[in-house]
């Protein structure tokens, strides 16, 4: 199964966990032009190539983050 967090971001929250809050506020943050969050996007993608829910692929995101 495909990762639906990034190392690099685990990478990021590992060395500076401070930094977490900046994160959620990014990713849940609308788009310049509206639209989907950037975590939106993120459970959107891997849910249509994977076949999964949004909600699984949401959960799966939620434990990646928490790991």
């Amino acid at each position: 199964q495909e990762s639906l967090f990034s190392p690099a971001w685990k990478t990021l929250l590992l060395e500076q966990p401070q930094s977490q809050t900046n994160v959620l506020v990014s990713l849940t943050q609308a788009g310049p032009h509206g639209g989907d969050s950037l975590l939106v996007s993120a459970v959107k993608r891997p849910s249509d190539r994977l076949g999964i829910t949004v909600q699984q692929a949401a959960h799966a995101w939620v434990d990646a983050y928490c790991q």
